[in-house]
């Protein structure tokens, strides 16, 4: 039982952490994720559930609020904006520690994110890093031309001064919301060897919990915070548990030994059973993922924007909502979180008309062949679809099986996440593609639109026009003309078509009726808001 927990959960504690003291918790919720971690430094991650994570280990200087995603206070308890709005001041909490007890200053603050801009760091390759580029001299740095980064100054412990090369709105819940780690600790540690090191596995933050043990494959344990400036959680300890397997996860949460599951998904069926299972609860959130494929614009085959139309007409994303999701969802014609004011409502869903998508396929030149498969010019209209295990495998297929009906000789082509993501995700390496796009997790519109701008592009599609909309929906400060571009942008995305957007579907959990969950519109800022947490005695 649930009740009886506590005592085995923390005598584990006591034998995997030799030397520690036993601890007389009596809370303690296990949470499944469905993939392991990479590691668990904040500063070197790059796409990763570690980012689930940061808000439990670790605080930034501010972070957003989760009904307005305005900017709060968090390590910072105020700040300053100059007027053209190019210069931050924080200052900072005093009282707040590390885990291992040290006090946070300023310096702790500069040199974690001198870490992110550093040459060393494989974070500089992530697109995450176009929040930190904004500040100045922070490309200096990482091109070896500069000691440091001159736009980050340390006024006092307790102040911090922050020059951007030009105004960037999102900086207050993009960039100053990472977390950050102890110079004394890690500053000796060469950067290049931080990935790998032991304190990238048993970090120490501020954060609300600590790290205890990690089991490869198996589950991370922290404990409360005892010292937490905003007080101890009301949990006394969580247990991350990697269950990949869906029926375990089930099985799990019926024998009452799992408490909550992110980035664990439960299969629509399943959750449709749960609702009546009195051992169960069971939420429909908001998705934070919105589906989409995209095409390798550098290939010739997809360089015609008649063809791009046709592959997305063959969808019929409605059915595939109900059929792979059970019809919780939406569909969201856009990159932008639609909790957001700047998510564009009226943009009309991309239609399904299979009759449409073949009549511009002919226009463009594209006529039934060999076997039925169309050609043009001698050549088969033959792709391969790129996917990694899960639903971008899942929905890889949904898309072979459409665009087999236009005639198309599709593949799908199955890898893992990290080889996809970092070295066949560009230009010329891949055709087609299958990926998910994490919208909810973003706080404001620039921050998932980096990978859009020609400099940064990861399918080969180039537009001044967006590259321009990009920027100047990043750099205006006044929020009514910054919803009035990002109104424009969407537009052009929608007709242009850099990647299509199928479906954003509904984030299916399942919770046990005595975990004390707060009520929130995802997932993430479920987890997010972990302080309010409890669990029924």
């Amino acid at each position: 039982m649930l009740g009886a927990r506590v005592v085995g959960i923390f005598s584990l504690l006591a034998a995997v952490t030799a030397g520690s003291v036993a601890l007389a918790a009596e809370k303690v919720a296990v949470v499944a994720v469905g993939a392991t971690f990479i590691n668990l430094n904040p500063l070197t991650h790059l796409v990763s559930t570690i980012r689930v994570m940061n808000n439990l280990l670790f605080d930034g200087l501010t972070k957003f609020d989760d009904d307005t995603y305005q900017p709060k206070p968090d390590l910072a308890e105020s700040w300053t904006v100059s007027k053209d709005g190019r210069e931050y001041v924080f200052k900072l909490r005093r009282g707040v520690v590390f885990h291992d007890g040290s006090p946070l200053t300023a310096s702790d603050v500069k040199w974690s994110w001198e870490v992110i801009c550093h040459k060393d760091n494989a974070r500089i390759a992530d697109a995450y890093v176009d929040h930190y580029v904004q500040i100045k001299g922070c490309r200096e740095f990482h091109d070896g031309r500069a000691a440091g980064v001159e736009g980050i100054e340390v006024v006092d412990d307790y102040t911090l001064r922050v020059r951007l090369t030009e105004p960037y709105a999102p900086f207050l819940v993009s960039t100053a919301v990472t977390g950050i780690l102890p110079r004394a600790r890690y500053a000796s540690i060469p950067v290049r060897a931080l990935f790998q090191h032991p304190l990238s596995r048993a970090p120490i933050g501020t954060g609300p919990f600590m790290y205890v043990d990690w089991r490869e494959g198996d589950r991370l344990v922290l404990k409360a915070n005892p010292r937490y400036f905003l007080g101890k959680p009301k949990l006394d300890g969580l247990v991350i548990r990697f269950i990949e397997d869906p029926a375990a996860r089930l099985l799990e949460f019926k024998s009452g030994s799992l408490h909550f599951a992110f980035f664990a998904p439960v299969l629509p069926e399943e959750f449709n059973v749960a609702r009546s299972d009195a051992r169960l609860s069971a939420k429909a959130y908001a998705g934070v993922w919105n589906y989409f494929f995209a095409v390798d614009h550098a290939n010739a085959l997809f360089k015609d924007l008649r063809v791009r139309q046709a592959l997305s007409l063959a969808l019929d994303r409605r059915r595939i909502l109900a059929a792979q999701w059970g019809g919780y969802g939406i569909i969201a014609n856009s990159p932008i979180n639609p909790a957001l004011p700047a998510y564009d409502k009226k943009l009309p869903a991309p239609q399904y008309d299979l009759s449409k998508a073949k009549g511009l396929l002919a226009e463009a030149g594209w006529r039934p062949g060999g076997g039925g498969i169309l050609e043009k010019d001698s050549k088969r209209f033959e792709f391969s679809i790129l996917s990694f295990a899960g639903p971008s495998r899942t929905m890889a297929i949904v898309y072979q099986d459409s665009w087999k009906k236009l005639g198309m000789d599709v593949k799908v082509e199955t890898i893992d996440f990290p080889t996809l993501w970092g070295v066949r995700f560009h230009p010329g390496k891949f055709e087609a593609l299958s990926f998910l796009w994490p919208s909810g997790f973003y706080p404001d519109p620039a921050v998932g639109l980096y990978p859009f701008l020609c400099a940064n592009s990861r399918s080969g599609y180039c537009s001044h026009e967006m590259d321009r909309l990009i920027i100047a929906g990043r750099s205006t400060l006044n929020p009514q003309e910054r919803v009035r571009i990002y109104g424009r942008f969407q537009e052009l995305f929608a007709h242009e078509m850099p990647f299509s957007w199928v479906v954003s579907p509904g984030d299916l959990r399942l919770a046990s009726p005595k975990l004390i969950l707060p009520e929130r519109q995802n997932d993430f800022l479920v987890m997010k808001a972990i302080l309010g947490w409890d669990l029924k005695e």
